[in-house]
């Protein structure tokens, strides 16, 4: 390779090691070594050892990877690379970003992501003559965005610098028609003079007066992104007057994360007035919520009475903003718990106790259900609720939780909820040790049931370990950061599951058919969504 070839940019060690590639093309293979302990048969043909070159060959690699030290200085995720992969990903429908490109998330950015919204290029046409050739150009419309962890100024200050630009102070040019002359001089400002003339301009005929002709003005105007249906926002650090804009120009969400956002009470009452029809919605450890807002966002507003995912977790230094009295009315009359289609809800922080959860209504599709946080619970109490109200949640959250009467410890855990909700009793009927003993032929014994289908408890650290070497089939799992959760292990598919479906005959609040949708009591494991 001769050195004018190589381009002055390429550093020493990458011309070295192209020079050792194009040599080692040539050897032939039984010459070779490889990265194998000395005196190992190596796999050549002719079975020849392989004698150690291996501090050699860490030596070459430990310089192969020096050759990056350029990446390090400088950041690989930047504006203009990724406004170069938004232009040319034209069926991009998905865009999540992370905490570690955040900065890279410039103004124009944001423009190529949300003002593009899907519409396809109109054909170019003069003096009523189409000049279209070939097919239309239709870009995919985003329908998911993702900036949860989001923190960097540069980003909140592109956000900022989008919603002045793009919200708060849009225009667009539309006619106006029948303006007369007159009034285009007139300064009148009392209220007296608007009316006469507002009304003189309606009774306004051609012959009295030649109309003006149309005239274009600028008027404010709210632009709103109708493709985007699921936003995530947690821990995005916006100011209200940013992000109250921001969320209302989704009109079509379906999906929204709020969590450990500066989301208010002014916020949550706007969106509730709106058209949006939420399926989920996470206001977790939200601290300028009221608790009044919380009640009027999910009692009153339409906006969340087709729930399938509520999310309201707090700490025990932080609990949710909702009073005891104001937690019982949500519970008790909130449209997406009395109808009882929730699949997942953590009410974690919550000021929730035994009597609270019996008012519940019936939570037949309830499979993940978060009651962290909550010392005034009792085992036997959630025990009670599983049973009667939601036969169907396999997970549980109860970290930090059912303390009150005394701190937890496995066999607590196991006699007043993991027994039972999930193992057969002790005592069985008359009949049933008849029929066993053979002595009543005529009675078939019914295969036992468990009561739920509980299968996943998250536990804090301090219980997890009570809980080392497992309670029966329960056993300790944990996960990324030391999180632990008690897991049936022999949990498996039940023969007995069975459906319950909706009518089909039910209509969304739009109007439109629902589509049936079924809850399967299942035994499998699931994952946590949290």
């Amino acid at each position: 390779m001769g050195a004018a070839a190589v381009p002055a940019t390429f550093p020493a060690e990458i011309v070295q090691r192209i020079c050792e590639i194009i040599y080692l093309d040539s050897v032939p293979l039984c010459s070779l070594r490889l990265l194998d302990p000395p005196n190992v048969p190596s796999a050549a043909f002719d079975g020849q050892s392989a004698l150690s070159l291996i501090d050699e060959t860490q030596q070459v690699l430990f310089q192969l990877c020096l050759v990056n030290r350029e990446i390090t200085e400088r950041r690989f995720v930047t504006s203009e690379r990724l406004m170069t992969l938004i232009r040319a990903a034209t069926g991009l429908v998905a865009f999540g970003s992370s905490p570690t490109m955040d900065s890279a998330l410039s103004l124009e950015v944001l423009e190529a992501l949300l003002i593009r919204d899907g519409e396809s290029s109109r054909p170019m046409r003069m003096r009523d003559v189409s000049m279209e050739r070939g097919a239309h150009v239709v870009h995919n419309a985003l329908q998911s965005l993702d900036f949860c962890g989001c923190v960097s100024p540069k980003f909140v200050d592109a956000m900022a610098a989008f919603v002045r630009k793009h919200i708060e102070h849009d225009t667009s040019q539309y006619a106006m028609y029948d303006v007369l002359e007159e009034d285009e001089g007139s300064h009148t400002t009392s209220e007296d003079d608007d009316d006469e003339r507002r009304g003189r301009s309606r009774h306004w005929t051609p012959h009295a007066r030649r109309k003006s002709p149309p005239r274009h003005i600028s008027r404010a105007r709210r632009r709103t992104f109708p493709s985007i249906q699921r936003l995530g926002l947690t821990c995005v650090s916006m100011d209200r007057s940013i992000l109250s804009p921001f969320v209302l120009s989704f009109p079509n969400l379906t999906h929204l994360d709020l969590s450990q956002t500066r989301v208010d009470a002014a916020t949550l009452h706007s969106l509730g007035q709106s058209s949006v029809r939420l399926e989920s919605v996470s206001l977790s450890r939200c601290r300028s919520l009221a608790s009044e807002s919380l009640v009027d966002f999910l009692v009153h507003s339409p906006t969340t009475a087709g729930l399938q995912e509520l999310a309201l977790q707090g700490t025990l230094l932080f609990p949710t903003p909702v009073s005891p009295d104001d937690m019982l009315t949500i519970l008790t009359y909130a449209p997406c718990l009395r109808r009882g289609t929730l699949r997942y809800l953590d009410l974690g922080g919550c000021p929730l106790t035994d009597e609270a959860l019996e008012a519940m209504a019936p939570q037949q599709a309830l499979l993940d259900f978060g009651l962290s946080a909550i010392p005034a619970l009792t085992l036997r109490g959630v025990c009670t609720f599983l049973q009667r109200a939601a036969p169907n949640v396999q997970v549980l959250d109860l970290t930090h939780s059912a303390t009150a009467s005394g701190p937890m410890h496995a066999v607590r855990l196991y006699h007043e909820l993991l027994g039972p909700c999930t193992q057969p009793p002790t005592s069985v009927s008359i009949a049933e040790q008849l029929a066993k003993l053979g002595i009543r032929k005529d009675t078939t014994p019914t295969p036992w049931q468990p009561p739920s289908n509980l299968r996943v408890v998250g536990l804090s650290q301090a219980v997890l370990t009570t809980v080392q070497g497992g309670v029966g089939s329960w056993k300790t799992i944990y996960g990324a950061g030391r999180r632990g959760w008690v897991v049936d292990t022999a949990a498996g598919p039940s023969p007995e599951a069975y459906d319950i479906p909706e009518p089909d005959d039910v209509e969304d609040e739009r109007g439109r058919p629902r589509l049936a949708r079924a809850v399967h009591r299942s035994t499998s494991v699931v994952e946590s969504r949290r």
